[in-house]
């Protein structure tokens, strides 16, 4: 039997559409082209009702690649979000350890310098305190030995008069001398301007008028006032140059403790800051200590001269 010849370029064109189905299948596993032969009428079955589970080996893999890289991404970012949040963390912590650390450090200057401050206040006091108890105990021995007796009179009559004069010659050598030599260093270490010297001069002064000048003028009065109660038996039968000698010691006792001894401190501090900066004019308390030492210069002055000169007294 003879075919027709219309059927040929079908059967044809089938063929060739098949064959190269089979060699694009051999050369991609993962992509069937699925092409309509030409001059067929049989339909194609879609591909939109194909299962999920039926797809290519290829597909499923880019899909679950896909979703792998977007996990791993996901990843990465919540990763450097969760770094970016510890640094953020750690340097919330390090501002606020800091913070915390110069605010007691604050605190602890703050309390260091208060504590300062109390401490100089409370030695300031005691200072004042002392120095009163002082004045108010030689005070009294001059009155009590001036008005009422000699006091205490046992110790003062049983004592040789050969050491009553022996310490109050000693006695006011040494306050004499201590205020007149103290002034003159005073004044160099001033004029000088040198740091070292200023520091060492107002750093040791009140130890030498609280170890030597002070115990001295102390002395001085109460062996004059027992030299006194040997030649006069009380102080209030003395001659006037005795009275007036006593009374000029006393007197410098007072002008001395109120306007020396009270402002060495205050001096001290001013010749720290004045070192500090030495183009500052010279601080005003150290030019008023000038005036003082001066004032108590001419009160150890008249002091000798009275005794010595005994004036009004013709015995």
């Amino acid at each position: 039997m003879t075919r027709s010849p219309t059927y040929v370029p079908i059967i044809t064109a089938n063929a060739l559409s098949l064959f190269a189905n089979q060699k694009a299948h051999a050369f991609s596993p993962s992509f069937r082209i699925l092409r309509r032969p030409a001059f067929t009428t049989a339909p194609l079955r879609s591909n939109h009702h194909r299962p999920l589970s039926s797809a290519s080996p290829s597909s499923r893999l880019f899909a679950v690649g896909g979703q792998t890289e977007t996990q791993e991404k996901v990843e990465t970012t919540t990763d450097h979000s969760n770094d970016d949040n510890r640094i953020q963390n750690m340097q919330d912590k390090g501002i606020q350890q800091l913070l915390e650390s110069e605010s007691l450090a604050t605190l602890e200057d703050k309390d260091g310098s208060s504590t300062d401050v109390s401490d100089k206040a409370n030695e300031k006091v005691w200072e004042l305190v002392g120095l009163g108890t002082w004045i108010t105990g030689l005070s009294t021995f001059l009155l009590v030995n001036n008005f009422v007796g000699p006091w205490p009179a046992d110790v003062l009559e049983a004592v040789p008069v050969q050491y009553f004069g022996l310490t109050h010659a000693l006695a006011g050598m040494l306050f004499g001398g201590g205020i007149i030599l103290t002034t003159l260093i005073e004044w160099l270490a001033i004029a000088s301007k040198d740091g070292s010297v200023l520091s060492f001069y107002f750093g040791k002064v009140p130890i030498l008028d609280k170890c030597v000048v002070l115990p001295a003028l102390t002395a001085s009065i109460i062996s004059g006032v027992g030299l006194t109660v040997d030649h006069y038996d009380t102080l209030g039968q003395a001659p006037a140059h005795v009275t007036g000698a006593i009374s000029a010691l006393l007197a410098f006792a007072v002008w001395w403790a109120a306007t020396d001894l009270t402002t060495q401190s205050a001096a001290k501090e001013a010749v720290d800051e004045w070192v500090k900066d030495a183009t500052q004019d010279t601080p005003k308390i150290l030019e008023l200590r000038k005036a003082s030492n001066v004032v108590s210069c001419i009160f150890v002055a008249a002091i000798y001269a009275i005794m010595v000169l005994k004036p009004g007294f013709e015995g």
